[in-house]
């Protein structure tokens, strides 16, 4: 708070005193050996480095330490040794690099007892940090004055720029270590380093962000005086600098009201009613009018039944700007027409705007992103600015707690002079960033980083809860939405309250990993596929059509999570093809199907009997024969093999009945048949009636005089077993017409109830 009792005062600087003591500093007035506390020498090398202490030419009596580590193969750092672990720490140091010539700006190296890590300034505008292998950007030039802020908890590793509430980076180190220091200089050994430092304070008490812990001293941050400031305890026409009246018309009230939240505090209220009115209050620029500016003020709505908050009006170096804040949580930068929207706009709220000639950008509570950035369009020849209301066709009213103004330099949040503790202290946050979002189980993804809200978070198969755990960067902030998760898929929504009551919400997707490695169906283009799909069978058989060349496996995994490889075309056979599942948590399993083509060979490779002769010779495209037997042969035994073992053969065996006809069937692997005929019969006279059947002559050629030893039946049978005459005879010699007969062999067959006789016949021409 601003204004106090002399007890208040005596108590406030009491409690900043024991805050500082919690710093150990370092100034650049004296070599680190010199500084109490002292540092030593480390990890020294080569060259030693160039060391000199110099003036500071931007404050008179001030003075820096330059540091300068050259040439590449020299190596050489200041460390200083904790007293014990410190699992919680903050450094920051002030710096810049001495030269782009030079490789790097500073290497710090943070060694708390458990965990390390280092942090590389290069000149390139780049930092990495080492143990993790971050790389960055800076978004600033390394060779203007920087502070770097160093906060490590346990394993958290936090560095932030020129005091920003956001880190550049966030990173949790996975190196551990006993030793107990931080050293800052540079450990390469193959690069140059260079960097002046103004100072390096640090705080072995906790992992401080901005704005937590211990504030940095003032004699170290605020070197001149920059501000000139107006705050609510005096009206603005008695301030130092003053303020005048200006465009006054209708009705208004200026009073000084006591802050009802700091005792001893006040505050401005400016109440512009009716409409038709106007009031503002103006500041002259001095008459060597600066071309950059900045102004920032502190100020609260009276009420939203009147139409604005506050009207600030910037007339500067040849161009004007206006920025209205209205009670329906609008804003307006009047000139250029920008609009936008806000958070509660009746509320306490920092009002940053800065003008470089023409070049406006407006800033809301400290947030270092500007709300608007616009070039303005108006000219003016005034040279001032004003706060109050300017325009009589509304109403407005505002509480202004300080406004305060900078001629040196259009400066964003953080940059050029920090706005005093006294003012700001009582600011409620608006840091609504988690420092750490941590499963107890699963993955997520992608890694954490603070500005990055939409996350998913996959949990081992079987996995029925998850404790999601978060931690705020800011001490005032609050979280809500963590805990344990027992229902998946669900999305935890975790959200950040922020002191002033902005919030931030970060989603984390949950999910089980599926250990699924099944198949809901496997399909190929062609063929036939045994045993029929079933997915807890992994062995296959598939075949494909005689002829086929090529066939098409698909297959679908049960699971839509899970991959499938070792489908798609195949064209060699005979081949097994390997098909793996692969479930979403890395679970596989293997679907094999053999590949063949079905032949279509349906011939005999050989067919052979036990006795007799075959006629003609055994030739696999010949499919009829003549098998002759001995006369008095009682059984025969006719065996096939197929041209392809794949194919089966029918009708072979044994036979004991003649004259028979035998078919043997072959059928392929797809199929396809084909038949072999064999025609038995018996050739010769046996004993019994030898000398009573025969005929003559032989070879014949127009007729045949057959003697028969009974009645009985006469056929004549070619080759192939077709009956060509047939003839029942009863007489002991009968005549044979052939004269239709052509050339060739044939069979003359007599039998009866008693006997069976078969003889061959030749016909001639």
């Amino acid at each position: 708070m601003k204004k106090i009792t002399t007890l208040s005062c005596f108590l406030l600087v009491a409690f900043f005193a024991i805050q500082a003591q919690s710093w150990k500093v370092y100034m650049g007035k004296v070599l680190p050996s010199q500084n109490n506390p002292a540092f030593v020498s480390n990890s020294a090398t080569g060259a030693p480095p160039v060391e000199a202490i110099l003036p500071n030419p931007e404050k008179t009596g001030d003075s820096l330490y330059s540091f300068t580590v050259y040439p590449k193969d020299a190596k050489f750092l200041w460390k200083y040794d904790f007293s014990a672990a410190v699992p919680n720490v903050t450094l920051v140091a002030r710096l810049k690099g001495i030269s782009d010539t030079l490789d790097r700006v500073m290497e710090i190296d943070m060694q708390t007892g458990s965990f390390r890590e280092r942090i590389i300034i290069k000149k390139d505008n780049t930092f990495e940090l080492k143990q993790s292998g971050l790389k960055g950007t800076f978004p600033a030039n390394v060779l203007d004055w920087h502070m770097i802020r160093f906060s490590m908890k346990n394993d958290s590793v936090f560095i932030y720029l020129d005091e920003q509430p956001v880190p550049i980076a966030a990173v949790k180190t996975t190196t551990t270590t006993t030793n107990k220091y931080f050293r800052f200089g540079d450990n390469d050994g193959a690069t140059t380093t260079g960097a002046l430092i103004d100072w390096i304070i640090w705080d072995e008490t906790g992992c401080f962000a901005p704005g937590q812990g211990a504030a940095i001293p003032d004699s170290l941050i605020q070197r001149k005086a920059g501000w000139k400031v107006y705050s609510g305890r005096v009206l603005p026409s008695a301030n130092t600098p003053v303020f005048i009246t200006s465009n006054v018309s209708g009705t208004y009230t200026n009073t000084l009201l006591d802050d009802p939240d700091h005792p001893g505090n006040s505050l401005l209220e400016l109440i512009v009613h009716p409409a038709a009115s106007k009031f503002m209050w103006r500041y002259n620029w001095p008459s060597d009018e600066p071309p950059a500016v900045t102004m920032v003020a502190r100020v609260k709505g009276v009420s939203d039944t009147l139409n604005r908050v506050m009207e600030f009006d910037f007339e500067h170096f040849g161009t004007r700007e206006r920025l209205y804040v209205k009670t329906d949580n609008t804003w307006e930068l009047k000139e250029s027409g920008t609009t936008g929207t806000m958070k509660k706009a009746t509320g306490w709220h920092i009002y940053r705007i800065t003008k470089n000639q023409n070049l406006v950008n407006f800033y809301l509570d400290e947030n270092p992103v500007p709300l608007a950035t616009v070039i303005t369009p108006t000219s003016t020849t005034n040279k001032w600015f004003r706060f109050g209301d300017g325009n009589s066709g509304s109403s407005l009213g505002g509480v202004v707690d300080w406004i305060i103004w900078d001629e040196s330099g259009a400066y964003a949040p953080q940059r050029g002079y920090f706005i005093p503790d006294s003012l700001i202290q009582e600011v409620v946050s608006g840091d609504a960033l988690l420092a750490a979002l941590t499963p107890n189980t699963g993955t997520l993804s992608p890694a954490f980083d603070p500005n990055v809200t939409e996350y998913t978070l996959k949990l081992p198969a079987g996995s029925t809860s998850v404790t999601i755990d978060a931690a705020a960067h800011h001490t005032k902030a609050t979280v809500t939405g963590t805990g344990e998760y027992t229902s998946f898929p669900t999305d935890a929504v975790i959200t950040v309250t922020a002191e002033d009551g902005t919030t931030r919400t970060y989603t984390v997707s949950i999910s089980v990993l599926s250990n699924d490695a099944t198949l809901s169906a496997l399909t190929p283009a062609s063929g036939t596929l045994s045993p029929e799909f079933n997915p807890e069978i992994t062995q296959y058989v598939l075949k494909l059509p005689a002829g086929s060349t090529s066939v098409n496996l698909d297959a679908t995994p049960n699971d839509a999570r899970a991959t499938v490889t070792g489908t798609g075309e195949y064209s060699t056979f005979p081949v097994d093809a390997v098909i793996t599942v692969t479930a979403e948590d890395g679970t596989t399993k293997e679907y094999i199907v053999s590949i063949s083509v079905l032949l279509n060979d349906a011939s005999l490779a050989s067919l052979t009997v036990s006795t007799g002769t075959l006629s003609p010779e055994f030739d696999p495209q010949i499919t009829s024969y003549t098998l002759e037997l001995p006369s008095g042969t009682t059984s025969v035994t006719i065996t096939a093999t197929p041209n392809d073992d794949r194919a089966s053969v029918e009708g072979t065996g044994e036979i004991s009945t003649f004259p028979a006809d035998v078919t043997i069937t072959v059928t392929a692997e797809d199929g396809t048949t084909a038949t072999y005929s064999v025609h038995i019969l018996v050739t010769g006279i046996s004993d019994n009636g030898a000398r009573k059947f025969g005929f003559y002559p032989n070879p014949a050629r127009e007729q045949i005089t057959v003697t028969l030893p009974s009645s009985g039946k006469l056929t004549l049978k070619n080759t192939l077993g077709q009956i060509l005459i047939t003839r029942n005879c009863f007489e002991p010699k009968v005549t044979v017409d052939l004269k239709n007969i052509k050339t060739g062999i044939y069979f003359l067959t007599f039998e009866n109830a008693d006997l069976s006789m078969t003889m061959k016949v030749v016909k001639s021409e």
